[in-house]
């Protein structure tokens, strides 16, 4: 804690995976007793989540995940970050986020209902809707829409539920792409609307995320161009040299900047 920087308002949301950080630090503090174990015992196996894990022993037979390059999926196989658990790196499937769901909807008393209350409940204003306990609360026609999306590299994950109608949607895909995230998020509000007899077509990407990978090429291949063409431009040699490094310069920056960021 002592090394974390402060930021934010306190009553005002900002979403900080440093703060789920430290709360399974002060689980751990409580309990005496690692993070992961707490999470097996306190909720993954009462909730009978048999494909749920948060270990990288127990995720070592994880699908690769897949990044987009160039608008292609390819695959992505990262290492299982244990120290990422409080708030991403936990492993489940379609099955068991569907049970976690309908715990959190109260079909059964494995989560108290005082606990599902006060975590579903608005408690400050984010940009778009209110957040509670870890869920966003959007009002969508009128109807309470409990949510939230998880993006670690090469997964995607969104959960929705709509409590007053007894109705979850869960979404896993092992691919993503910071220029399919407005896609990817939509997705569970789509098929909840399909649900229900509505008419839906699916969004686009970013349009300016997609076009980038084409942008940073095509500068790169007029920086080349050009600095093969500072061979013989300009006619005195002794702007050559810098012409060309400038050039060179140009075509490696959309390259490297990006790493700088």
């Amino acid at each position: 804690m002592e090394s974390l920087e402060h930021s934010g308002t306190v009553g005002e949301y900002a979403y900080n995976s440093a703060d789920f950080l430290v709360l399974g630090a002060i689980v751990e503090s409580v309990t005496g007793r690692p993070y992961v174990e707490v999470l097996r015992d306190r909720l993954i196996t009462p909730l009978g989540m048999k494909h749920s894990a948060a270990s990288a022993v127990a995720a070592k037979d994880l699908p690769p995940g897949h990044r987009l390059w160039w608008g292609r999926a390819v695959s992505f196989d990262p290492d299982f970050d244990e120290s990422g658990t409080s708030y991403a790196s936990v492993t489940s499937m379609l099955d068991d986020l569907a049970g976690y769901a309908r715990a959190k909807l109260g079909v059964n008393n494995t989560i108290p209902r005082v606990i599902r209350a006060e975590m579903q409940r608005p408690h400050v204003e984010s940009s778009q809707d209110h957040y509670g306990l870890g869920w966003s609360i959007t009002d969508i026609d009128g109807v309470r829409v409990v949510h939230h999306t998880g993006a670690t590299p090469g997964y995607f994950t969104h959960v929705l539920m709509v409590p007053e109608e007894g109705t979850a949607i869960v979404m896993l895909a092992n691919a993503y792409g910071e220029s399919r995230a407005p896609s990817l998020a939509r997705g569970a509000q789509d098929v909840w609307r399909i649900s229900k007899g509505e008419e839906r077509d699916p969004i686009g990407g970013d349009a300016l995320l997609t076009g980038l990978p084409w942008i940073m090429t095509g500068l790169a291949v007029v920086g080349l161009l050009l600095g093969g063409l500072s061979r013989r431009r300009p006619r005195r040699r002794l702007l050559r040299i810098p012409t060309g490094i400038a050039c060179l310069l140009v075509a490696g920056a959309p390259w490297t900047l990006p790493g700088l960021f």
